[in-house]
């Protein structure tokens, strides 16, 4: 399923919203493109309010596409009467059933007071009965724990306030309209009318190869940015001779010259190298003021890498687009198409911001944020990029998780350690995690790291040893317990392992239950 949705596509195949009319007698009219509600939006769920105080019901439907909030006012002409009721109670309204009489009708109008209608939706409060020609009608409410109050004979077309213990309904007025406050920019204004996306946690740009004409060049690079190396901040362009908008875009920079420079802002334009079926190839300018270069196919599958991983999708590279890297080397926002001079000569004040500040940056809509992450997630980066083929750029990045200078301590020793064990270069990790655990002979993470690498060196004693140390050090870890309970398995220490499986069960069953069938395996080989 979230495969699908980073495609762009959607799990339920672009259902359009239905809508059925009910007749009266039990049976149902499909209404669906009469009432302009066949859209393709994956509808999840409908709110119903009366949002303009008209006497009928208007519609909020929620969508899995965008939009995601739909806004449908009922422009119908209104037949008939109507009222709108909201009990009142004394411990809460929800689940109170209002109860409509009108003489000559046997069967009462029913309407109950819900926490919730569809998937994250709320219907109003305000419980609203059409009710034909009636003009007088009898209120009632059965609470909450079932006792019954009867509010007595209204006038329809009205709106009632029924409050527990009262007896009596009170007329209520509508709220007066009054003109919002501009409070923020429009959204198009803010994000402009194509793709931009800020990042919330800004990103050193790996290593990058480029070529101009028989020479290369690398930029970026993830060592320099932790060494705190400083350059200017520079927009890469990506084009290719055969889009439109991109010859466009390069015209609209090319024509800036005099502002771009004075901003103190590089430029370079990558070219992309054309599809082998393209026929479409645009020559572009000549007088071309900034730096330029091609983009081999390596460095564009970096590029492409980054891109889905900072929009969690998986759709092909497609140009114009652009990143923004800052003086520190660190991506600062992504453009999809093509991005104005002014915008993103604009996006520079960007560069000094954090905390909350940079969070309002990045997303759509204003509020209060926790303090964002100060660094980007390395672990999480660096697994994208190897399953994507990109080992050296993945181990490039797993240097970001060295965050001390003292590289002969500790921490740095373990995070070397484990950067290789995620690599499988286990014989590499040893000694840099036997180094941190004689430095640190009591830290769980490290006792637990250096077994795993023995464990997987096959060396299963002296991974047992550690499993047994980080336990002292930390009793109730569950990795640690599965790790050791899977190597007595595979050792045939059946019993041990059962003991081991003991302790696990309560703290993670999944894992105990991973550990079971283990366990049940070497039994039956051994029989």
């Amino acid at each position: 399923m979230g495969w699908l949705l980073r495609q762009g596509l959607s799990w339920s195949g672009r259902e359009r919203n239905v809508s059925f009319l009910g007749l009266g007698d039990g049976t149902f009219l499909e209404t669906s493109g009469a009432m302009g509600l066949d859209l393709p939006d994956d509808g999840r769920s409908v709110a119903q309010i009366d949002w303009d105080h008209d006497g009928d019901l208007d519609w909020i439907v929620r969508a899995r596409t965008t939009p995601r909030l739909r806004f449908l006012e009922n422009r119908l002409p209104r037949r008939g009467q109507w009222i709108e009721a909201k009990p009142v109670g004394v411990a809460g309204a929800i689940g109170a059933r209002l109860e409509v009489r009108a003489k000559g009708r046997t069967t009462p109008w029913l309407r109950t007071a819900r926490a919730g209608e569809g998937y994250l939706s709320q219907s109003s409060e305000w419980l609203h009965v059409g009710l034909g020609d009636q003009t007088q009608v009898e209120l009632s409410v059965v609470w909450p724990g079932g006792t019954r109050e009867a509010f007595g004979e209204v006038a329809t077309g009205q709106r009632y306030l029924l409050v527990q213990g009262e007896g009596r309904a009170r007329e209520s007025s509508p709220p007066s309209s009054q003109a919002l406050e501009k409070t923020q920019e429009p959204l198009g204004e803010r994000f402009g009318s194509k793709g931009r996306h800020v990042l919330a946690v800004p990103h050193p740009l790996p290593s990058l190869l480029v070529e101009s004409g028989t020479k290369q060049a690398t930029l970026g690079g993830i060592l320099a940015q932790r060494q705190g190396r400083t350059q200017k901040p520079v927009f890469l362009m990506l084009w290719s001779r055969d889009c439109m908008p991109c010859v466009a875009e390069r015209g609209e920079w090319a024509s800036q010259r005099k502002a771009i420079t004075e901003s103190g802002l590089g430029v370079l334009a990558l070219e992309l190298p054309l599809d082998p079926g393209s026929t479409d190839s645009i020559a572009p300018s000549s007088d071309w003021p900034y730096a330029s270069a091609t983009c081999p196919e390596a460095s564009a599958n970096l590029l492409h890498a980054l891109a889905c991983y900072f929009t969690d999708s998986t759709l092909p590279l497609a140009v114009p687009m652009g990143f923004l890297i800052d003086g520190k080397g660190r991506i600062q926002v992504l453009y999809w198409g093509a991005a104005s001079v002014e915008e993103v000569l604009g996006d520079r004040a960007l560069f000094d911001l954090s905390g909350p500040e940079r969070l309002r940056a990045a997303l759509p809509f204003d509020g209060l944020y926790w303090e964002p992450p100060s660094e980007p997630d390395w672990n999480r980066w660096a697994g994208v990029l190897r399953a994507r083929d990109l080992p050296e750029v993945a181990a490039e990045v797993e240097w970001g998780l060295i965050s001390t200078t003292d590289v002969q301590g500790p921490e740095a020793q373990y995070q070397i350690g484990q950067a290789r064990l995620r690599q499988g270069r286990l014989e590499d990790a040893l000694p840099h995690l036997t180094q941190a655990v004689e430095a640190a002979p009591r830290i769980a993470r490290y006792l637990e790291a250096l077994g795993q690498c023995l464990h997987g060196l096959g060396r299963s004693a002296e991974a047992q040893t550690y499993y047994e140390r980080a336990l002292v050090a930390q009793p109730r870890n569950s990795m640690v317990l599965y790790s050791l309970g899977s190597l007595q398995s595979s050792a045939g220490e059946v019993s041990a392992a059962r003991r081991t499986l003991g302790t696990l069960r309560p703290l993670d069953p999944d894992l105990a239950e991973r550990l079971r069938l283990q366990i049940e395996a070497k039994e039956a080989e051994s029989k």
